[in-house]
């Protein structure tokens, strides 16, 4: 499961967990980096290291080296890890080894590990592995936006992260293991909206799902910007968050997404390199700003945001860059 940060997918995965079937445990990272699926025992070496010179570093606009799985959740301290790391002879065997600790241990039979990066690489795994599900959860990018951005980030940033996990996610919506699920829908519909998943699933629809239990509601995830708790009830107050900000803020916000192309380099998909490409292929009123008022600002934050990834060795940063600012 992925897609943009901000979409309600950690509302969704909480929901999911509660059913009988269903294991979900919290981010991993594991899939964001292809190239343990292509080549494992070169890299696996490297599936634990986090550092600068030998971690894994986030291929696409998601900066984050290594991976998360020394975790409760899955129940793997770190020597075992690295016994199972050295012991597995392909990447698909270690994932399977991996996930069925916890599937044992909680007697449960399908899990889902949602990342919201995971959206980068859907098509290569979903082509690959066609008895696997993928899952893209959408929100109004505006609204995705204004919460990236309320949890502060830059204009730029909320507004490419938002575009370019939706575009790479996109391009595996031909595929028959692909799903999508609107946030819009999941909040006004709950019943309707996770019954539908549930069919794609091949689960049992026959299952209350929608009310936390008390340990739920004692555990507040509840980041800057967010309107609710993600383990809480089901509210729709989130709908509409763009309108919540500062005119200025919405102008700046529009003009961001305005002036985003993606890199030709990282787009899956020519016909999804725009807002107006993106918008439009997920459904949504894209809503043009003149880009010249905020060109200053918008380019700066590019530079910082290219600095950033390029000090840190990440490929892309210099001259690598995921997406360009036209006017």
């Amino acid at each position: 499961m992925g897609g943009s940060p901000s979409t309600g997918s950690s509302l969704l995965v909480n929901i999911l967990n509660r059913h009988p079937e269903i294991f979900a445990g919290s981010e991993t990272y594991l899939f964001l980096h292809k190239d343990l699926a292509e080549n494992w025992s070169t890299y696996k070496s490297r599936l634990l290291n986090t550092g600068k010179i030998r971690g894994l570093k986030s291929p696409a606009w998601f900066r984050f080296n290594g991976v998360l799985l020394e975790n409760d959740d899955y129940g793997w301290t770190r020597q075992e890890l690295q016994r199972l790391i050295s012991e597995s002879q392909t990447y698909e065997l270690f994932v399977d080894a991996f996930f069925a600790r916890p599937l044992k241990r909680d007697n449960k039979s399908v899990w889902i590990e949602k990342s919201p990066a995971n959206s980068f690489n859907f098509k290569y795994f979903a082509e690959r592995n066609p008895e696997t599900k993928v899952i893209q959860v959408i929100r109004n990018p505006y609204d995705t936006a204004a919460s990236l951005f309320k949890r502060g980030n830059d204009a730029w940033f909320s507004a490419g992260r938002c575009l370019f996990a939706n575009a790479r996610a996109l391009s595996a919506a031909h595929l028959s293991n692909y799903y999508c699920i609107s946030y819009e829908a999941l909040v006004k519909n709950p019943e309707e909206e996770v019954s539908k998943l549930l069919t794609f699933l091949n689960l049992s629809t026959d299952v209350n799902l929608l009310e936390p239990t008390a340990a739920e509601l004692a555990k507040v995830v509840q980041m800057p910007g967010w309107q609710h708790n993600e383990h809480g009830k089901i509210g729709k107050s989130s709908i509409g968050r763009f309108q919540k900000l500062q005119p200025e803020e919405q102008a700046l916000l529009r003009a961001a997404f305005s002036s985003f192309q993606m890199n030709k380099n990282y787009a899956l998909n020519p016909d999804l390199r725009t807002a107006e490409q993106i918008f439009s292929a997920l459904e949504y009123d894209y809503k043009p700003e003149s880009v010249k008022p905020f060109k200053e600002i918008l380019h700066e934050a590019r530079a910082k945001d290219m600095w950033a990834r390029t000090w840190r060795l990440y490929p892309t940063g210099l001259g690598n860059y995921p997406a360009e600012i036209v006017l």
